[in-house]
């Protein structure tokens, strides 16, 4: 308090004295006060830049690197692309001016001779900041302030009043022309205090109360992805995660992002990705953030079908399953209360990938009030869901990333600004921001019980990279880690990699937003609950206005402080001078990396499961295993054992019908084995881990993308269940059938339990990485490999480590569990439109090989493959036959050419599993023909009481009567009546090679 007092004292005598002056001089001309936020006319728009047209390549990848995109792991590409960890110690330095193009040397200077103008080799100046420039701090040099005519006003003497003499030069400037009478020191005094003790707060916390928010819910791209992207596709790797957590941490940094910083500042662990289920706590909230991902929907990228839209759909069922689970009395110690989805903040940092992709249109601006409207979009979405806090940073500068460097071709003297920066790309971002905060000042009044902080983090960066040296760093336009390698120091440099900024950038952005001087309205993030702060302003400053001496020129002071809110500069000059005695410090952020322990998510309540282990099967992606009365048996009939005739001792003249005799008891008794066990042991697996697409995906597309909704599930599971099925999957009769819960999904972190196994499968998948689908879907067979990869590291480091692991397989399991392979449909499906459908066979039979390979190198040994069903039999596959003649179909309608190409694939299949068997001497492999046993359901579909079989039940949400009548539930997916005959139909070995049931499937080298 002693210290605001000081400096309200300060401030008064600043503006006596420029009264002083005032009348002993001439009045100042207008132009002799340079505003520090470009006027309209002097800042350059996006569509007065040349246009660069380039067509970019679909790739399915998002580690694709071609196209100059925000592809995770394309350093190459100045987007917010996936891997990052973010901090270092900031040096001792002074927060940067506001202005938009300063010179290093004197980063507060400003030439009273430019005037309004702009010079045209600066940096487009972010015209919409213009409520809160940034000021220098304590340890800046005192500025010279700008002269008006024939006087001067010079207030250097202490460095508060420098500051505001330096970055506030307008107002005081409208202070001495209009505020002549005495009153009205008093009037501006008064909202000096106001905003310091009131908007400000100070570390008393006095005016507004802190919000103490519980949890943060964060949605964004690779600038705040803290492991999303790593769990799903590409594991980060050193030297990532170097600097803090001494690991790689799947963050696209070499410590901490500025989200982590946040985390800090707030008091809560930093926050786990949603898709990663290993591990996570999401008591304190969680992270949605996916690096790659985009406002819009993409188009120009393949692979990264995580727009913002999704990830608003994701937190509103996160929260819908955290209420249920909550509702059913489960153990929730992991998960947040329901109350405090009101009570949390939501950050949004994103568009800087849609920004940067759109400088490849012709008309870039053009692309800006769509990406607006998606952004309201989705924060509607959030809004609706209960949010009412909501932080949004704008987009960086992206023309100063190292990496846009490589995509400027014609370089002229017009092309850079003084820093290096690319102009007309940051002109682009300047105008995305100014658009995005004119749409944050009319959703106040839209959503009126929202608080909504718009945080000027582009003037944050590049006052970063205008003042480098003088902050002790190095280059600003150049990288610290080239491929692998890391510079020596990276807290040195600004950028990481060329597209994401160090820990130690980091920090320093966080410390210069965290506090609320680029914030409108001025709050800091810890006050960032309170709405209609700038009406706080207004009403107690009209009050004020009118207990003093109410006239004409009260009225134009206070437009003038309406226009101009000159909020920030006061209460960051207070701070510069206050952090001394740390009244006023807001950031409780060590520069010692070494001085605290990294808080790692998920750690907060590690061992607060007293109950996992009692519900290891009573989760929600793990329905009861309840059996419906009318089901069937599964297990082959019995065979009497006094009909193998195996004491024959001669072959007679018809003894051929003997021998088949033998041999088909041999494949029944011997060799499938039943329940008894004869002849082969049981293998009693422990785990199953299955790959696939939608046929066996149990909820990974549905938790991650777009959730099922009725009637999908209401056979069996009576509610949605994440399947395309009005009930179980193959898979889930595996499960039964080796007495095991149902495996949940990899990507589904809520709930799910890894004991027994876990499920790869993706709705859409394929063998080959997509690149004819858009957005496409990322989670190729190989991905699915890589996942399983570092899922069990990631179980083993938590055995190691002591932690709970009563969701996790024992470490020896892995070795002894069934691996299930069910994928390749999709592949041969969109192969029809290539001109040589076969040619692609080969191509889906090596990457098949690979992936089989990797699982095997990971420990994996009983592998069981399910061959292609007949897709010329899916009624979906009956809208794409234009020219339909007699010979197009068979007997039972199915496309003759479509089913020709599967068995060519399945026919490859069997060929490459029967050489696998003796390049991988310990693996037991069993090829399983489901095409068969779907084809001869399909041929007998009457007979065994289902309805026309290339019918479907379900057309759009509405189903048909009895689903257990009909074999295509949507047109490209089983009923479970019809999984149910096929898994009955493949379990016992029957259709096995060698023809063993899967009880049994851990034998190798059977011999007959």
């Amino acid at each position: 308090m002693a210290c605001q007092l000081v400096v309200l004292t300060l401030v008064i005598a600043a503006v006596f004295c420029g009264i002083l002056a005032e009348a002993a001089a001439p009045s100042a001309s207008p132009k002799a006060s340079p505003s520090l936020a470009a006027s309209p006319a002097a800042t350059p728009i996006a569509a007065a830049a040349p246009k660069k047209s380039v067509t970019a390549t679909p790739s399915a990848s998002p580690k694709a690197s071609a196209t100059p995109s925000v592809s995770p792991k394309a350093s190459a590409a100045p987007s917010a692309s996936p891997k990052a960890s973010a901090a270092v110690p900031t040096p001792a330095a002074s927060t940067p001016t506001a202005t938009p193009a300063p010179e290093a040397s004197s980063p507060t200077s400003l030439s009273p001779a430019e005037g309004p103008e702009t010079d045209v080799s600066s940096p487009p100046a972010p015209a919409s900041e213009s409520t809160a420039p940034a000021t220098p701090v304590a340890d800046a040099a005192p500025a010279q302030a700008p002269t008006g005519g024939a006087a001067a006003l010079k207030v250097t003497s202490v460095a508060g009043v420098a500051a505001i003499a330096a970055a506030g030069a307008v107002e005081l400037d409208i202070v001495k022309r209009k505020m002549v009478e005495g009153w009205k020191i008093w009037v501006f005094g008064v909202l000096v205090s106001l905003v310091l003790t009131r908007v400000a707060g100070g570390a008393e916390g006095k005016g507004l109360a802190p919000c103490n928010f519980p949890a943060v819910y964060n949605f964004g791209d690779s600038n705040s992805d803290t492991g999303a992207f790593s769990a799903a596709v590409s594991p980060t790797q050193l030297p990532d995660g170097q600097t803090f957590f001494g690991k790689p941490a799947g963050r696209d940094c070499d410590g901490r992002l500025i989200i982590d910083f946040i985390a800090e500042e707030l008091g809560i662990p930093y926050l786990s990705p949603y898709l990663d289920s290993v591990g996570s706590n999401f008591s304190h909230g969680a992270n949605f953030a996916y690096s790659g991902a985009t406002i819009l929907r993409q188009t120009w990228q393949y692979g990264i079908p995580f727009d913002l839209a999704v990830q608003a759909t994701q937190f509103s069922q996160f929260k819908a399953r955290t209420i249920d689970i909550s509702n059913q009395g489960k153990n929730t110690s992991r998960l947040p209360r329901p109350e405090d989805f009101s009570k949390a903040l939501y950050t949004l940092d994103i568009g800087q990938n849609d920004v940067y992709g759109s400088s490849w249109l012709s008309k870039p601006p053009s692309a800006i009030p769509e990406l607006i409207d998606n952004f309201t979009l989705a924060l509607q979405t959030l809004y609706d869901q209960g949010g009412r806090a909501f932080w949004i940073h704008n987009v960086g500068p992206n023309g100063c990333l190292p990496a846009a460097q490589n995509d400027i071709w014609n370089r002229t003297q017009e092309t850079f600004d003084k820093n290096g920066c690319i102009n007309r790309w940051n002109e682009r971002v300047v105008e995305y921001n100014r658009q995005l905060k004119d749409r944050v000042i009319k959703l106040r009044a839209d959503l009126p019980e929202a608080a909504i902080t718009y945080v000027d983090v582009y003037t944050a960066k590049y006052n970063l990279i205008s003042n480098a040296k003088n902050l002790g760093f190095a280059e600003p336009l150049k990288q610290c880690k080239n491929g692998t390698t890391p510079c020596e120091n990276p807290s040195s440099y600004i950028s990481w990699d060329g597209v994401h900024y160090t820990e130690a950038a980091n920090h320093f952005v966080a410390k210069n937003i965290l506090n609320g001087p680029l914030s409108d309205p001025p709050v800091s993030i810890a006050h960032a609950c309170h709405k209609n702060i700038w009406k706080i302003i207004l009403e107690a400053e009209a009050m004020i206005i009118q207990n003093g001496r109410p006239g004409r020129n009260a009225k134009t002071a206070r437009a003038n402080f309406t226009a101009t809110k000159p909020a920030s500069v006061l209460v960051q000059a207070a701070r510069a001078n206050c952090t001394a005695t740390s009244h006023l410090n807001f950031l409780h952020i060590s520069a010692d990396p070494e001085s605290s322990e990294p808080v790692e998510e998920g750690d907060a309540n590690e061992e607060a499961d007293p109950e996992e282990e009692a519900e290891s099967e009573g989760e929600d992606s793990e329905p009861e295993q309840e059996e419906e009365a009318e089901e069937a048996e599964f297990e082959p009939e019995e065979k009497d054992p006094d009909e193998e005739g195996l004491d024959e001792p001669d072959m007679p003249p018809g003894g051929k019908i003997w021998v088949y005799g033998v041999l088909v008891s041999l494949v029944l008794m011997r060799v499938a084995g039943r329940a008894e066990g004869k002849g082969l042991a049981l293998c009693n697996f422990p785990a199953v881990y299955n790959f696939g697409d939608s046929n066996s995906d149990t909820g990974a597309f549905s938790a991650t993308v777009s959730p099922t909704q009725l009637p999908d599930g209401q056979t069996f599971f009576r509610k949605t269940a994440g399947r395309g099925c009005d009930g179980r999957l193959i898979i889930d009769f595996i499960a039964e059938e080796l007495g095991i819960p149902y495996l949940s999904p990899y990507l589904d972190s809520v709930g799910s339990n890894f004991s027994h196994g876990a499920n790869f499968a993706y709705g859409g998948a394929t063998i080959l990485r997509q690149t004819w689908q858009a957005p496409g879907i990322p989670f190729h067979l190989a991905v699915q490999a890589t996942q399983f990869s570092q899922f069990k590291a990631r179980t083993i480091d938590i055995y190691n480590q002591g932690k709970n692991t009563s969701r996790f397989p024992r470490p020896e399991d892995f070795s002894k569990a069934l691996y299930t392979l069910d994928i390749g449909q999709n592949d041969v499906y969109t192969s029809t439109w290539s001109s040589n459908p076969l040619s692609i066979i080969p191509d889906l039979i090596d990457n098949f090989t690979q992936a089989l390979q990797t699982l095997y190198d990971q420990g994996g040994r009983a592998f069981w493959i399910h061959n292609v069903g007949p897709n010329g039999c899916l009624p979906a596959a009956q809208h794409n036959i234009w020219n339909r003649t007699q010979e197009t179909f068979d007997k039972n309608g199915c496309i003759n050419s479509w089913n020709e190409r599967v068995v060519e694939f399945n026919r490859q299949l069997k060929d490459r599993v029967i050489k696998l068997r003796a390049q991988l001497p310990e693996a037991a492999i069993t090829y399983v023909d489901v095409y068969t046993a779907k084809y001869n359901l399909i041929s007998n579909a009457k007979n065994l009481g289902f309805a026309e079989p290339l019918k479907q039940c379900k057309n759009g949400t509405t189903p048909c009567e009895n689903p257990s009548s009909y074999i295509s539930w949507d047109g490209v997916h089983y009923t479970e009546a019809a999984n149910h005959f096929v898994a009955k139909n493949i379990l016992n070995g029957s259709l096995s090679d060698p023809p063993l049931s899967i009880a049994h499937a851990c034998h190798r080298n059977v011999s007959m």
